[in-house]
């Protein structure tokens, strides 16, 4: 957003060190609107008496509906901080705990596709958000059966690829989508609060987006509407993603998008 300030902070590897750093930055700008596009629940209390005009960016910090404590936390200690959504099932979770919460919307990255790419042939899935709760897909298995499908590795998972209900499955330290070929990823939050930064990655670099469950499919929906995606049953279809939405039309998508998300940041902060 050409109207706005960004400032990138190299961040502490503790949490102690991280809320150190964005006090020093507040007390910096502590005259100017400030808004945090990613904050510490805990510490945000101890640095508000410091400024004015602040606002928040929510991710994976609002309080789910099960999380009684730190929704309290939310509604009584940081109920005066004006909240910016990216998902509209969040900015409803946020308006029932009566806080100050403004749907602006989640930002898509511009990126120009590479249609030499396409020319290959892609192999795998990647499913980058299923973590520790693999029956996501195994109770969906008929529709991935010899498939592979690549996934983060977990601290204490020592395995390097296993194989489940005729899926076979690759853990890796880190999804690289840049330079992989993929027949697309699997986003799966199972959610109607918190949506996920995969859903963006793979509008920005036009790869096809698979969802398996419901209220993921209705997140999708409100937050990227007419955007194309493929239920598990629809995995045929995949061929044809990029003869239907070639890199053009995927970055006029973004463009408008991204334009709605500048009106609703900017009235939000003026």
């Amino acid at each position: 957003i050409p109207e706005v300030k960004c400032i990138f902070k190299e961040s502490s590897s503790s949490r102690f060190g991280r809320a150190i750093d964005v006090f020093k930055l507040i007390l910096l700008y502590r005259k100017s609107r400030i808004v945090l596009l990613t904050y510490d629940h805990l510490w945000l209390p101890f640095i508000l008496p410091f400024t004015r005009n602040l606002a928040v960016f929510e991710h994976n910090t609002t309080p789910e509906k099960d999380l009684w404590l730190k929704a309290l936390w939310h509604k009584y200690v940081l109920k005066k901080v004006p909240r910016m959504a990216q998902f509209p099932g969040q900015h409803k979770r946020l308006k029932d705990l009566s806080l100050d919460a403004h749907y602006i919307g989640s930002p898509i990255q511009l990126i120009n596709g590479d249609e030499s790419k396409r020319a290959l042939a892609p192999s795998f899935f990647t499913a980058p958000t299923i973590g520790n709760n693999l029956n996501l897909i195994l109770n969906k298995g008929q529709f991935f059966q010899g498939e592979s499908v690549i996934m983060k590795k977990n601290s204490s998972d020592e395995r390097d690829e296993f194989c489940l209900g005729g899926v076979q499955f690759k853990l890796v330290e880190r999804v690289d989508i840049d330079s992989s070929i993929l027949k697309g990823i699997i986003v799966t939050t199972n959610s109607d609060i918190r949506g996920s930064g995969w859903f963006n990655e793979a509008i920005a670099h036009n790869i096809p987006i698979v969802i398996i469950d419901h209220k993921s499919e209705l997140m999708f929906n409100a937050t990227f509407p007419g955007y194309p995606f493929y239920r598990e049953a629809e995995l045929k279809l995949l061929e044809e993603h990029y003869r239907s939405h070639d890199s053009a039309s995927n970055m006029v998508y973004c463009k408008k998008h991204n334009e709605k998300f500048r009106k609703r940041f900017l009235q939000v902060i003026n």
